[in-house]
């Protein structure tokens, strides 16, 4: 006996959403773990979010189950799906990410867009006395004391006669002033900044000796002659402070755009390390986020399910309303028709006759079970027919639609019929696999929702109706299998049996389980058909569940032959 083989994916799937299989659904995680998290890896390049992305693209295969088992086939991979899952998750995860980062960008930018550039001591030196003596006097006094002594508040007030809050309010007009001013000049500087730099430069350090020098020039003239000591003095004293000033502006000003760019170069650091100490913690509030958003799903799910039992409790009430409405209309009907046939002449006859008609053919509309496609190859004497015995209790009336139904049936039945022998002449006595191979072949009144009731199956599958061949087409399940018939088309003719037969569902359970062992028979005997002995079937048993199935079929098969 050779290897079992492995369940398919799309049949795990359909163990989980039909019956609740939670083994099978584990089956197909375990299966996929690393295919689903390979791909999301690829996307986002990060482990816990790649994890994150796993657990979103499985809830959402537990969570449309149902819908899916639809799209697949029976031996379906859902490999491509899950891939294709996890890319749309990964994708969602990084537009998300990217909102987040464009508006923390835009409103990093109208930040610095609000932001005064600030100028250099040098843009500012040549102009800052004529700026500063367009203001009035006190305004003139108040910033050099702040800002060139950095004398305090007190201080100021004092200086000026005023109080500490009075002198404040001064020097911030003051400043202000003075803004407005450099702004004429083209000069763009918030108040704050123009206080940062003339607090930095506005007062240098003289050089060493110059107050000593000054001391000795001043007591020289007060004892020399008052002009040529004086013209002396002021000569030498005007050359050494004029070279001394050149040099000392020039370390000024290298001194003041050092300063300026070290500034620049420690906000530049500190708005580095303020965005990277908030990357880690949204790094975490995104995957927090994701985890929420899984939690809240499942939540939602579960108050979907008990609103989905609260609508079908619902509906299955009003549709026990209109049943109870529904009987107790035809009840009324049958009376009357009682009443009619009660006055004996051939008119009432026919009257209740074709209100039987009328009362089956509104019994049926309204059952959506009952009202099957095929009915619009029944005729109005199909009706009638169906309706000639009594309607008086809910067993007549199943029987009757069942007679309507087989009416139907049996017209498709031969319609079937015909195209298949068109079809077996085109194609060499070959038989059609599919019900979809007729198509070309079938009467227009033949349309699609009638095929899709009908299939191609194994002879055996209804054993007691020989139709002349080892492949029949016959209906997929019945609507009322206590009164329908089970139709059977074949190359020699069709026929029909009852569905009320165990033998008949097991022998059909059986040639469903078989399906693997008959295609590995056809492909190890090419050109053969199906066998006719089940026990032919012996070698190619891989399953217990193969091998109770043939048991079964071998079994019904000795059944039938004694029958």
């Amino acid at each position: 006996m050779g290897k079992m083989p492995l369940e398919s994916d799309s049949h795990l799937l359909r163990k989980y959403a039909e019956h609740g299989e939670e083994n099978a659904f584990s089956e197909l995680v375990n299966r996929h773990t690393n295919l689903v998290y390979s791909a999301a890896l690829r996307q986002v390049a990060s482990a816990d979010l790649a994890a994150e992305i796993c657990q979103v693209v499985f809830i959402t295969l537990a969570h449309d189950s149902k819908k899916l088992i639809s799209r697949f086939d029976k031996e379906a991979s859902l490999s491509g799906w899950l891939c294709r899952t996890a890319r749309n998750v990964a994708i969602n995860l990084r537009r998300t990410d990217y909102r987040r980062y464009s508006r923390e960008k835009e409103a990093m930018q109208q930040l610095n867009s609000d932001s005064h550039p600030a100028p250099d001591w040098a843009s500012l030196a040549p102009v800052l006395d004529d700026a500063m003596a367009e203001l009035k006097e006190a305004d003139y006094d108040a910033l050099v004391m702040r800002f060139y002594e950095n004398q305090d508040f007190h201080s100021v007030g004092r200086s000026l006669g005023v109080s500490d809050d009075t002198a404040q309010k001064r020097v911030a007009r003051a400043l202000d002033k003075l803004r407005e001013v450099f702004s004429r000049r083209s000069i763009k500087a918030t108040a704050a900044t123009l206080s940062i730099i003339l607090s930095a430069n506005a007062v240098q350090a003289a050089p060493i000796g110059l107050a000593a020098s000054l001391s000795t020039a001043a007591l020289l003239a007060g004892s020399a002659t008052p002009t040529a000591m004086a013209l002396t003095s002021s000569k030498t004293l005007v050359m050494t402070t004029l070279q001394k000033s050149l040099i000392a502006a020039s370390l000024t000003l290298a001194i003041g755009t050092g300063i300026f760019e070290s500034r620049q170069a420690a906000i530049a650091r500190n708005q580095s390390q303020l965005l990277s100490s908030q990357l880690g913690p949204l790094s975490q509030q995104v995957a927090q986020l994701m985890r929420d958003r899984i939690e809240n799903s499942n939540k939602l799910e579960m108050l979907k399910n008990e609103n989905e039992l609260l609508k079908r409790d619902h509906a299955d009430l009003l549709k026990l309303r209109a049943e109870a409405s529904r009987l107790r209309g035809d009840s009324q009907e049958l009376a009357q028709i009682k009443t009619s046939d009660a006055g004996g002449t051939a008119e009432s006859a026919a009257k209740s006759w074709a209100n039987r008609a009328s009362l089956l053919r509104r019994r049926v509309e309204q059952n959506l079970d009952a009202n099957i496609p095929e009915l619009r190859l029944a005729t109005d004497q199909d009706w009638l027919d169906a309706a000639k015995g009594e309607l008086n209790s809910e067993q007549d009336i199943r029987r009757a639609m069942s007679l309507i139904r087989g009416e139907a049936e049996n017209k498709a039945a031969q319609l079937f019929q015909k195209s298949l022998k068109a079809y077996m002449k085109d194609s060499h006595d070959q038989f059609p696999q599919t019900i979809a191979d007729l198509q070309p072949y079938l009467d227009s009144k033949i349309d699609g929702p009638i095929t899709q009731r009908w299939q191609v199956a194994p002879a055996s599958a209804v054993p007691n109706v020989g139709v002349g061949s080892d492949w029949i087409i016959t209906q997929k399940a019945p609507i009322d299998p206590e009164y329908d018939r089970h139709f059977v088309v074949g190359v020699n003719g069709f026929g029909s049996s009852s569905y009320d037969s165990t033998d008949i569902k097991q022998v059909r359970e059986s040639i469903t389980e078989l399906r693997g062992a008959m295609n590995a028979y056809k492909a190890a005997n090419p050109g053969s058909a199906e066998p006719d002995n089940p026990n032919a079937l012996l070698p190619y048993i891989t399953t217990a569940a193969e091998k109770s199935a043939l048991e079964n079929l071998i079994k019904n098969s000795k059944k039938s032959a004694t029958n």
